[in-house]
């Protein structure tokens, strides 16, 4: 995890090696790895390296952990290099932490032994707490691990590794008889010398005995490393150096088979195993292993430390004796064995307790077969189908539309449901038929992969608001569900692990719904559920979506939606995930959306808006759709009422039904922060009333008095909207003023609500001048280039020269539009020039024109 983590550019391959192995171990890599990548997305923190700490030179760095930083640095005054363990800096005011750091110093340096990592001292200097220590030229014991894992075998000989774990456990002995405890013996923390010498080091969570240390973790959780912790930590009761000595047994068990003798795939399930299950025995998997190196750490990970060896002198001596070829004191003959030799001693007796015994052995095993062993086996089987249904779900890729195609929300997609032959409901229904006691369990399990979660008569319906635009009430409701699932949540429940999938996949959706436009926290909820269901595709396709920036290339985002379209194997081509992603990527270019997509818009280019536009078309089989330039989703409806209010200006009793409507559509639908809700500024326009909904901000006030432009433009005549725009010049006076505001947001609206106004009310002069300050913004804009033709049909061209170069901003502005909305644009242009032809009385010019109609008017 930690090579994957600090390589940013391997982490992608790697991860996608992970979701195709599929193995249970793969995707519980794969969830810790996307867990991980939400901790650094809040928590994360940058570092950087120091040139100089007090004495000490700083070289490079060795490594990183939860307390701080270890550099390797130079110590000039006496010419050698140097480890040096630095408290990280957002500890370093913590009284907690800078006493637990105190304390390793403290107990490391109490000790002088050729297996324990020396520190040489202790000091603070610019605000940074350290202590120096010898620097190991060899890397930690769990990096040879690692390494021997992959390659199937364990890192040491079981003889080789009972001879340098001897150094070790005498280490642990010099430690203990000092009253220190390590409290955090793993592979991790035991470095290995360039002569193979293993050396103990980062006491960070050692206990001085007899103090009261216990409380230093004030950042809470588990001290030390929960698959090395010995029963009685897990219990909550005192430690000592038969648990330390435990962690050791753990740690030379893996080293020698590369696996943990106690394992869980969870921390539940981790604890539970701990507590309760017998250790793996070493001659299980290395049968060849000697026998007392078995008994040893059989005697080390027994579960009453009382059981165990009390000090690491003994374990030691034992070590060596098993290096050396000679018996251990630990090991006595099997009661098997005791007995079997003292009936040799008496034939008759120990023939009929031999009878008696194979009599009983039969007997009870009959019994066994008839009363109960049909039913463990069928409780055993049946328990097995829940635990691959729990790992079916969690690498599945799921629905590419989410549950109850809630992804239709944005994409304004028509998707049908789909035969479904989840590896799931295959080891539910299989379960079923082995656990009558679970059928309610298991009933809840399916109808939670179904997505029941969203429907429950007592309460709001969340996808049924957000097909109605209603992310604002959508996020409330999710909200709310989620935080009654977490309020009693257990970890081994699949149905509520599969139902917080589901709720923080529609709260993402809600969240970047226009209504709520809310990207971080849409990303935050899609790393939670990518956490839960590790496989799933629909989280990892809206993520790429919402790793877009202001001025991303377009290629960046068309590449890391490959895996979706265009997988490199054709086989894990996934049609409908190819027709989701298309839909939602039409909606996301946001150039002529579904009008049922209720997706917020993002900030880029029309140029880039063509090039996403375009792709989607591709990526659903598209030539030359007919969608019109217009307003989509919540807007759509906001502009129908806007539009009925223009259509009975002056008629107040016609007015007032919309503008309610209106109003109402902002008030309950729309959160604060939304774009959306810059329509108020527009109802105010409309209503002629300009300081209604006030406080609005500058940038709402602009983007609502473009809306009032547009609606006017598409439905008023051009005679009858000149007037009314004529009118609205002086209102927007000060708005217009903010071409020149040192904000870019601001400055780009004021020059487009400037063009837009002035290519229809003002002098062919001053409308070219806000026009081409708008192409310069946004050159590839059609409604730019429409504004210039306006611009320039208005002053009745002349001479051939004036002719062109009405001509050119009329193709351009059909040119540059992509092909859904091209013939919309071409018709808008049409008609304007239409009504201009009527109102020239000149031949010539009209010539010109009548031409000019003819040029636009063919394909």
């Amino acid at each position: 995890m930690a090579e994957l983590l600090g390589d940013k550019t391997r982490s992608g391959r790697e991860r996608e090696s992970l979701r195709k192995e599929g193995t249970p171990v793969a995707d519980d890599l794969l969830g810790r790895l996307n867990a991980m990548d939400f901790i650094d997305s809040v928590l994360g923190e940058d570092y950087e390296l120091p040139s100089r700490i007090g004495d000490f030179e700083i070289t490079g760095v060795l490594g990183r952990g939860g307390m701080g930083t270890v550099y390797k640095a130079y110590q000039e005054n006496l010419d050698r290099e140097i480890a040096l363990k630095v408290l990280a800096p957002r500890f370093s005011t913590d009284p907690t932490m800078r006493q637990r750091f105190r304390t390793e110093a403290k107990a490391t340096a109490a000790m002088h032994h050729q297996h324990i990592v020396p520190i040489y001292g202790y000091g603070e200097a610019s605000g940074h707490l350290f202590f120096a220590m010898e620097l190991v030229t060899g890397v930690s014991l769990d990096k040879h691990i690692t390494v021997a894992r992959r390659k199937g075998e364990g890192a040491l000989e079981p003889e080789d590794a009972a001879r340098r774990f001897a150094g070790v456990a005498d280490a642990l002995a010099l430690a203990h008889k000092r009253q220190i405890l390590h409290r955090d013996v793993k592979p991790g923390n035991i470095l290995i010398h360039d002569d193979g010498t293993l050396a103990l080091a980062d006491f960070g969570l050692s206990k001085f005995l007899g103090e009261v240390s216990a409380q230093l973790t004030s950042i809470g959780g588990f001290l030390g490393t929960l698959h090395y912790a010995p029963p009685e930590q897990a219990r909550g009761e005192d430690l000592g150096p038969a648990s330390d000595l435990y962690s050791l047994g753990v740690t030379i068990f893996e080293t020698v088979t590369g696996k943990l003798p106690v394992y869980g795939q969870s921390t539940e399930s981790m604890l539970h195993a701990l507590l309760h299950d017998e250790p793996i025995r070493l001659r299980q998997i290395l049968p060849k292993a000697p026998r007392d190196l078995e008994a040893v750490i059989s005697k080390l990970l027994q579960k009453d430390p009382r059981d165990r060896y009390q000090d690491g002198e003994t374990l030691a001596l034992d070590l060596i004796r098993i290096a050396e070829g000679e018996p251990v004191r630990i090991r006595r003959q099997g009661l098997v064995v005791r007995v079997y030799r003292r009936l040799k001693r008496k034939p008759v007796v120990a023939g009929i307790i031999g009878v008696l015994f194979v009599l009983l052995i039969v007997t009870g095993l009959w019994f066994r077969e008839v009363l109960v062993g049909d039913e463990l086996e069928r409780q055993r089987n049946g328990r097995e189908h829940l635990r691959l249904a729990s790992m079916a779900v969690a690498s599945e890729s799921g629905s590419s539309v989410g549950p109850h195609r809630v992804l239709d929300v944005l994409s304004g997609g028509e998707t049908t449901e789909t035969t479904n032959t989840s590896q799931f409901l295959r080891e539910i229904e299989a379960a079923a038929k082995l656990l009558p006691d679970e059928t309610a369990n298991i009933a809840r399990y399916r109808d939670a992969y179904a997505g029941h979660v969203f429907g429950s008569p007592e309460s709001v319906d969340p996808v049924g608001l957000l097909r109605l635009g209603n992310g604002f009430g959508a996020v409330d409701a999710l909200t709310e569900k989620i935080r009654s699932i977490k309020a009693n949540f257990k970890a081994d429940d699949l149905g509520e692990r599969i139902d917080l999938y589901n709720l923080y996949v529609a709260r993402a959706i809600a969240s970047i719904s226009a209504s709520v436009a809310d990207p971080q926290q849409a990303r935050n909820d899609l790393n939670l559920a990518s956490f839960i269901r590790s496989g799933a595709k629909l989280p990892r396709m809206l993520q790429a979506f919402l790793a877009w920036k202001d001025r991303t290339q377009p290629k960046l985002l068309i590449d890391s939606l490959k895996e979706f379209t265009s997988p490199d194997d054709p086989q894990h081509l996934d049609p409908e995930l190819r027709r989701a992603t298309g839909e939602f990527l039409l909606s996301f270019a946001g150039v002529s959306a579904p009008p049922g997509s209720h997706l917020m818009r993002f900030s880029m280019g029309y140029a880039v808006r063509k090039i996403l536009s375009d792709k989607a078309d591709e990526f659903l089989g598209l030539k030359d759709a007919k969608r019109e330039e217009w307003y989509h989703g919540l807007e759509h409806q906001l502009a129908q009422h806007a539009t009925k209010i223009v259509n009975n200006l002056g008629i107040m009793l016609e007015m007032q039904a919309p503008l309610k409507a209106g109003r109402d559509l902002l008030r309950d639908s729309v959160a604060p922060s939304s774009p959306i809700k810059s329509w108020s500024y527009a109802f105010d326009l409309l209503e002629d009333v300009h300081s209604r909904s006030q406080p609005l901000s500058e940038e709402n006030r602009l983007r609502g008095a473009i809306h009032y432009l547009r609606v006017v433009q598409r439905v008023q005549s051009f005679d009858d909207a000149i007037v009314l725009l004529t009118n609205l010049e002086g209102i927007v006076g000060p708005l217009l003023a903010l071409v020149d505001s040192p904000e870019r947001a601001l400055r780009e609206l004021a020059v487009e609500l400037r063009a837009r106004l002035h290519s229809w009310t003002a002098n062919r002069q001053v409308a070219l001048t806000a026009v081409d300050a708008w192409l310069k913004v946004n050159d590839r804009d059609p409604a730019a280039q429409a504004c210039k033709f306006c611009s320039l049909v208005r002053s009745a061209p002349r001479s051939q020269e004036e002719f062109f170069r009405v001509l050119l901003s009329g193709r351009n502005a059909i040119l540059y539009a992509a092909d859904a909305v091209r013939l919309g644009v071409r018709d808008r242009l049409v008609k304007r020039v239409s009504h201009e032809l009527a109102q020239v009385q000149d031949g010539v010019a009209q010539g010109f024109l009548r031409q000019l109609l003819q040029s636009l008017g063919g394909e």
